[in-house]
């Protein structure tokens, strides 16, 4: 695999703002990005850069909170079904239909443009860079942990088969709130699987691969030598 981006001090980027004064920039940003529509449809913008830092951070590891999810979850509710129908008492299967409430997101995601996305990520980047430091990695790298991440979200199989699951008590005032967490895989070794590769399991395996194909396009962008050239600042220069 390609070595994790080094930042390179020997070129300037443009002034922004501090981190806590950012918001009005990170939203006028992506706005000239991204259209209004999808913006109010896929993306919660309060405290956009930190939420991206943390969940990026978080995919690899047993849960990724939806707390700090920098986009909306999903509105229907997850489904499942026994078997494949003819018996009531059968396995329970995730429902081949719940691929389909994904489906409209994969779509955003694969719909955007790559090279554009690298440069508006190589633009905020020394917001993320400060959010990743004030997440407790002082002498880290965001982009190296982003790279990682991709790595690791690209390891995860592509399961074409139907997925078991089996019901799991969940106690707490927010056993509701994601009803997919109420679930977990039979199988040990899909269940030992992080966040964010079994986030990629339960879309389907259409969607997986869309979205592993976006992936691997984005980490292509994301490692030439444009951005291994720019110069990325620990800290944002405020104005």
């Amino acid at each position: 695999p390609i070595e994790a981006i080094a930042p390179q001090q020997n070129l300037t980027v443009k002034t922004l703002p501090e981190l806590d004064a950012a918001e009005t920039h990170v939203r006028r940003a992506l706005s000239e990005f991204m259209s209004a529509k999808d913006i109010t449809r896929y993306l919660q913008l309060g405290q956009f850069v930190r939420h991206v830092v943390a969940t990026v951070d978080n995919l690899p590891r047993e849960h990724a909170p939806a707390a700090v999810w920098p986009v909306i979850p999903m509105p229907e509710q997850f489904s499942t079904g026994q078997g494949d129908g003819s018996n009531p008492l059968g396995p329970i299967m995730i429902n081949a239909n719940n691929n389909a409430r994904y489906t409209p997101f994969v779509n955003f995601v694969t719909a955007l443009d790559t090279g554009k996305a690298v440069a508006l990520y190589v633009q905020l980047y020394p917001l993320f860079q400060q959010a990743y430091v004030e997440l407790g990695y002082p002498d880290g790298y965001f982009n190296d942990r982003l790279v990682a991440v991709i790595d690791h979200l690209l390891a995860a199989p592509v399961h074409l088969a139907p997925l078991e699951v089996r019901r799991v008590e969940v106690k707490g005032a927010y056993q509701h709130l994601r009803p997919w967490v109420t679930y977990e895989f039979t199988d040990p070794t899909l269940n030992a699987l992080s966040a964010g590769q079994k986030m990629l399991l339960r879309t389907g395996a259409v969607n997986h691969q869309r979205l592993r194909t976006k992936l691997m396009d984005f980490r292509k962008h994301l490692t030439q030598a444009a951005l291994a050239a720019l110069a990325i600042p620990a800290q944002p220069q405020p104005q």
